[in-house]
């Protein structure tokens, strides 16, 4: 039997971390067959927003040659 995956999507601007979790602590631990292991939920908040210019200050790993490049 395949997965059934749940993905809590809900609002975040201007809530705060409570109103932006509590929903989904109180889906995750109520929904029936929650221990079910065909069941997955996922309720990821992991959102970080910066400012372009602060973007580009974080070095890169990766490489540094064109479009193309690899020959991939």
């Amino acid at each position: 039997m395949r997965n059934l995956q749940i993905y809590l999507a809900g609002g975040m601007q201007n809530l705060s971390l409570e109103e932006q979790t509590g929903w989904r602590d109180y889906i995750k631990d109520t929904l029936p067959n929650s221990s079910n292991k065909n069941l997955v939920i996922i309720a990821q908040l992991g959102v970080l927003e910066m400012e372009y210019s602060d973007l580009k200050k974080i070095s890169s790993e990766r490489g540094t040659g064109s479009l193309g490049s690899s020959g991939k």
